[in-house]
């Protein structure tokens, strides 16, 4: 039997998970990750289900990201309104410049005024 070189076994990659979201104090004053309501100590609360040192989330930023998200929304309302204002206002002006047309062109055919130019070939 010939003897056959063997290779080892291809190297896996390193799979790296991230670790969770630390626990916060919510607005209810509970833990974000249990519910249980923190103890006081000197450090700050402390969740006494999961002994996390709990901090409050920045609400401030969510709330700036919150407003920024809804000014944009409402930029862009505001510019298709605006879009759409003056679209009606270019065809209104379409309209009344044909009307004006129209009307001149009845005028001059009762008076018996052609709008051909007189010298044709």
């Amino acid at each position: 039997m010939p003897v056959t070189k063997q290779h080892p076994p291809p190297a896996q990659p390193w799979i790296r998970e991230t670790a969770p979201a630390a626990p916060f104090l919510t607005n209810a004053n509970t833990c974000s990750a249990c519910g249980v309501r923190p103890l006081s100590s000197p450090a700050g609360k402390v969740c006494p289900d999961c002994f996390a040192l709990l901090q409050h989330e920045d609400w401030g930023a969510a709330e700036r990201k919150r407003r920024d998200e809804l000014k944009a929304q409402q930029a862009a309302v505001e510019t298709e309104r605006r879009e759409a204002r003056r679209a009606a206002q270019a065809q209104i002006a379409a309209d009344r410049k044909q009307l004006r047309e129209q009307l001149a062109r009845e005028a001059l055919d009762r008076i018996g005024v052609s709008n051909k130019p007189e010298h044709e070939p």
